[in-house]
């Protein structure tokens, strides 16, 4: 493959890297754009929606922690659909559950923690995925840069449209934006289930006999060995010997 093909190759799962920081932005800033319309339509006391801010950046957080432990071994592919799934349930879930218990507040909250879970894991995957994707070396900060800027696109999308919304439809139909939000994680889920993963370099060390990964590829006194692997967890192979009982499978999981 050359440079030129892959690029091509890969330019669908850049654009479902840039969508992925839309949809944080979306989840980080669609509830407290709608603060005013908790405290007036549902009666939710200001000082409980503040709990709501915390509540999301405080799931974010553990998110990022347990998913330092689970996301190598599985690949990145399942935990980034999945991270997109919980962004759409968690959006649907704001507009359904404070309507349908008896305490509002319990109902934002549930929406809250299942939609931060998704912005968790989007905090984590993306920038890892679109940085060992195909490109020039001298288009890789700008790459990068221009990945993290889609935040603040998002989070001015997210603002503006919901401030002209609200104004169009009215306070009491509220309900209608988060549904029409979760549209895009709902699309960006069926993109990155399809699209190709970048193939990253694995340094495989051996010391007394059994197989290990390292983390510094040129581990003193070690033999060593790079296999390569598809980054969003499907297809493995080595470049010294085919995947067998030789090599453990799992290695390149």
């Amino acid at each position: 493959m050359t440079e030129g093909t892959a690029l091509r190759a890969y330019a669908g799962t850049r654009r479902a890297g840039y969508t992925g920081f839309v949809v944080q932005a979306i989840v980080n800033n669609l509830a407290p754009r709608l603060f005013v319309v908790f405290h007036t339509e549902l009666d939710v006391p200001v000082a409980q929606l503040g709990l709501l801010a915390a509540l999301n950046f405080g799931v974010q957080l553990l998110t990022d922690l347990v998913a330092m432990f689970f996301v190598d071994r599985v690949g990145y592919r399942r935990p980034i659909v999945a991270a997109h799934v919980l962004a759409t349930v968690g959006l649907v879930l704001l507009a359904v559950l404070p309507g349908q218990l008896g305490d509002p507040f319990l109902g934002l909250c549930l929406a809250v923690v299942v939609y931060a879970m998704g912005g968790g894991l989007l905090e984590v995957l993306v920038s890892p995925i679109v940085e060992h994707l195909p490109a020039a070396p001298e288009e890789k900060a700008s790459g990068m840069a221009l990945l993290h800027s889609f935040y603040c696109w998002g989070q001015l999308a997210t603002v503006v449209g919901t401030t002209v919304l609200v104004g169009a439809l009215g306070d009491e139909s509220w309900a209608l934006l988060p549904l029409l939000w979760a549209v895009v994680p709902a699309v960006n889920t069926v993109v990155f289930a399809r699209v190709p993963g970048a193939v990253r370099q694995r340094f495989v060390v051996m010391r007394c006999g059994r197989f290990s990964m390292s983390a510094r590829p040129f581990h003193a006194r070690l033999t060593r060995c790079a296999a390569t692997s598809d980054f969003l967890g499907e297809r493995a192979s080595s470049q010294y010997w085919p995947v067998s009982a030789t090599m453990p499978t799992s290695i390149c999981a």
